[in-house]
């Protein structure tokens, strides 16, 4: 058997969790930063040659497979930087997607700030279909050609296509999407494709999100294609199935770096006989949590920044908990995220003079030993983390709060207090997901990962009196373990309205296997 280099990775919002299967089979694992200054910095390649060259013997055996993680969706929605995009809409249904579905995240706040729409500009589309497939009104080819060949001459080269009841009749999506290809656009997602489902708010948010999305997707896919041309490479989606570049889009990315680590959790709780398991992966970035017991969760919809994503998910709940999670103290209150300072330009003891953060409280207590610490830091980027730099913004801090709470006279006990706050939030996350929904965690096991999991899992445990933790020696690399686990699939959803019988479930697998075809023809 020919011996060549697998390489399996998670590329998280801070850190990129790197694990190579050297040809003589030994494991090689790798913790690189995500980003840095350089605009040519690309942390895929840069952590699988670090790795090559550390270990010369193998430096020029082939590499066969590289399986890929990613939160570079996630973020891309976070932060609102995704493509430029029209969208076209049923007329009379401009402001559909600015409403929503009228959910308020604080149902009692004053004043409700709504989110940046996705979309730059709306296009109304002068038609409709009935809910039983008549023609109510007919496409105007020639003004929606106008309309379009309108904004793509802006510069817009990206376009959504959702319209009323084009789920279950798609045939006026499918003629402005010919128009839209006909005319140059090079991102076209229209929701009978994306989203076949009844609810168009749900199917025309999913559009959005895959539209929004795919420009960046296709270009991080192009770049590692262009890197590593002779060999096999995987991606990871929601769905926790791995996926070709050619089915690896926007609205499947959304928990492709969380879903590694669920595959990893629940392989590594059936090979130790365990049944009930809470997985607890926190990272730089935030802290995903899952229930297992007994079979995977997953859900059929999922809302990352404002957005409603229907898609097959497994059922991952996040929060903006993490090691490089901002600590603030405004209006005598101790708070924790939800921003991030990322990778650069970090926390505080990054040397880089970031804000402080979560791993700033852990390492002027002692829970982290710069000596153990990755060496990227200073301007030759060969330094530890710096305690001092924390310690002296802990100390402007400190006066501050004094001012409302004398009793608190060290920056130990600051940090602390913000520590006890990050643990509060991750203990109501885990409630969500077992005790409101009736599951006793007597009994359960904490299988904990990412880089900042060790130095809060007894904290976290110990509150909810969770007895046994589960380490594994991978821990700081297990998403990126579970990646290299996971297997190719694919997922496929259709809507049925039919009388629930053994003839009609016959029918409804004829036309799933109908859609299978029609995307692999």
């Amino acid at each position: 058997m020919k011996k060549q280099w697998n390489f399996m990775l998670d590329q998280g919002g801070t850190f990129t969790d790197i694990i190579g299967i050297r040809p003589d089979g030994k494991i090689i694992s790798k913790k690189i930063l995500s980003s840095q200054k350089s605009s040519n910095y690309n942390p895929i390649s840069f952590g699988i040659n670090q790795i090559l060259n550390e270990n010369k013997i193998y430096e020029n055996f082939p590499i066969s497979k590289i399986n890929i993680g990613t939160t570079i969706g996630t973020n891309t929605l976070l932060e609102r930087k995704g493509a430029k995009i029209i969208l076209c809409v049923t007329k009379g249904f401009k402001d559909n997607f600015v409403i929503g579905n009228q959910k308020r995240d604080n149902l009692f706040s004053r004043h409700h700030e709504r989110k940046e729409p996705l979309y730059l500009k709306v296009v109304e589309i002068d038609e409709r279909i009935s809910k039983g497939g008549r023609t109510l009104k007919k496409l105007d080819y020639i003004k929606v050609r106008y309309q379009l060949k309108k904004n793509y001459n802006l510069g817009i080269n990206s376009i959504s296509i959702a319209l009323i009841n084009s789920f279950k009749y798609p045939r006026h999506e499918i003629a402005i999407k010919s128009i839209a290809k006909k005319i140059g656009y090079k991102f076209i997602s229209y929701s009978s494709d994306v989203s076949p489902m009844i609810n168009f708010t749900a199917r025309g948010y999913t559009t959005l999100a895959d539209n929004y999305l795919n420009p960046i997707i296709e270009n991080f896919t192009k770049k590692i294609s262009n890197l590593y041309t002779n060999c096999e490479i995987n991606y990871m989606q929601s769905s926790g199935f791995l996926s070709k570049k050619k089915n690896f889009s926007g609205k499947t990315s959304i928990l492709s770096g969380p879903a590694g680590g669920v595959n990893a959790g629940i392989y590594l709780a059936k090979k130790n006989k365990i049944k009930k398991i809470i997985g607890f992966d926190m990272g730089g970035t935030s802290t995903d949590v899952w229930h297992f017991k007994g079979e995977k969760e997953k859900r059929l919809e999922t809302k990352i920044s404002g957005i409603y994503i229907k898609t097959p998910v497994l059922n991952i709940y996040s929060i903006a908990s993490g090691g490089g999670s901002l600590i603030k103290y405004k209006q005598k209150r101790f708070i924790v995220g939800p921003d991030s300072a990322g990778s650069f330009p970090g926390p505080a003891c990054y040397r880089n003079n970031g804000p402080l953060t979560i791993t700033d409280c852990n390492l002027v207590l002692g829970r982290i030993i710069p000596d153990f610490f990755p060496k990227y830091f200073g301007k030759k980027r060969n330094q530890k983390i710096s305690e001092a730099s924390a310690k002296k913004k802990f100390s402007t801090l400190l006066k501050l709060v004094q001012k409302d709470y004398p009793q608190i006279n060290s920056i130990t006990q600051l940090a602390e207090a913000f520590i006890d706050v990050a643990v509060e939030n991750m203990c109501s996350a885990i409630k969500k997901i077992t005790s409101h929904k009736g599951f006793d965690l007597q009994g359960y096991s904490f299988l904990i990962f990412g880089s900042a999991s060790g130095q809060f899992a007894c904290k976290v445990a110990e509150k909810l009196n969770i007895k046994k933790i589960f380490f594994h020696p991978l821990s700081g690399f297990l998403s990126a373990y579970g990646v290299g686990l996971s297997k190719i699939g694919e997922t496929f959803e259709i809507s049925s309205e039919k009388t629930l019988n053994n003839k009609n479930i016959k029918l409804s697998i004829n036309s799933i296997n109908k859609v299978i075809k029609k995307k692999y023809s």
